[in-house]
């Protein structure tokens, strides 16, 4: 039988940094405007994030890389994009999308997967939640959808 000798040093000092991370698991939605938040879990943060009652994620001024993904799947023959984006609450039930972080499910697409990625920087506080665009009859159903956001500075 071999010996083997494990001969190495383990690096001793402070470990590295932990920035703050919020990761929100949506619930399966079908035929909604907003996807409702099934679970969260918040790892290093000193109120970072504040998950609120209305299904939106308020957000302290930073730059942040944001992670949105799912499936988008809608079984008809519709006609008109079907969107999921991420929205910013403008005040006075204004919202907008999030720059980049709007998925689209075309005409002749039955579903798509999706994963987006993004480094945005918010100067000010914000309210931020996932919004459903759609113009037509056929159902839309959102399922396996995740947000991650940890804050970079």
């Amino acid at each position: 039988m071999d010996e083997y000798v494990l001969d190495f040093v383990i690096p001793a000092g402070e470990t590295g940094p932990n920035p703050p991370l919020c990761y929100i698991d949506y619930n399966t939605t079908t035929n909604a405007k907003r996807l409702s938040i099934k679970g969260t879990k918040i790892f290093h943060s000193n109120n970072d994030f504040t998950v609120n009652a209305d299904n939106s994620l308020t957000i302290i001024p930073g730059t942040y890389e944001i992670t949105f993904c799912g499936k988008i799947e809608c079984n008809g023959n519709f006609q008109r994009d079907i969107t999921v984006s991420l929205h910013e609450i403008l005040g006075g039930g204004i919202s907008q999308p999030v720059e980049g972080m709007s998925i689209v499910l075309s005409p002749g697409m039955s579903y798509i997967h999706f994963s987006e990625t993004r480094i945005l920087t918010f100067p000010d506080p914000e309210d931020i939640f996932v919004l459903i665009s759609n113009n037509n009859t056929e159902p839309v159903t959102v399922s396996m959808g995740s947000l991650i956001l940890r804050k970079i500075s």
